[in-house]
């Protein structure tokens, strides 16, 4: 009996959407490539403006937060995510003292700018 209410109120969610908003995600199949080539210019401007606090004076409060707010490019994807874990791995080397942790973090970093300079 359990089973058959749960079914019911999952089906009945999945046919009504829950009242759900529409993802705010781009489907870039649907994109022309101006407006692909404008998202990746803003996103390129927006990472160097977010991690110029870093490269200037090592700073790194409040950066992984600032990462997780842009809105990153497919191109871009895997040097987000490698930023955000670097980031990740320094917040969580402090928390716990494990500077193996925030070294890790640092060299991530400096190891995704040597691959990517226009972010310094």
């Amino acid at each position: 009996m359990r089973r058959i209410v749960t079914i019911i109120i999952v089906g009945t969610l999945l046919i009504t959407g829950c009242g759900l908003k529409p993802s705010t995600t781009v489907d870039q199949n649907n994109v022309n490539s101006e407006q692909i080539a404008e998202l990746e210019a803003t996103y390129r401007q927006e990472l160097h403006d977010v991690l110029a606090p870093f490269f200037a004076d090592n700073q790194v409060d409040g950066i992984r937060t600032a990462l997780l707010d842009l809105r990153t490019p497919h191109r871009y994807l895997d040097l987000h995510i490698g930023l955000v874990y670097a980031f990740d791995q320094i917040e969580q080397g402090r928390l716990e003292s494990d500077q193996a942790k925030i070294e890790a973090g640092f060299e991530q970093i400096h190891g995704l700018a040597d691959q990517n300079e226009w972010i310094r």
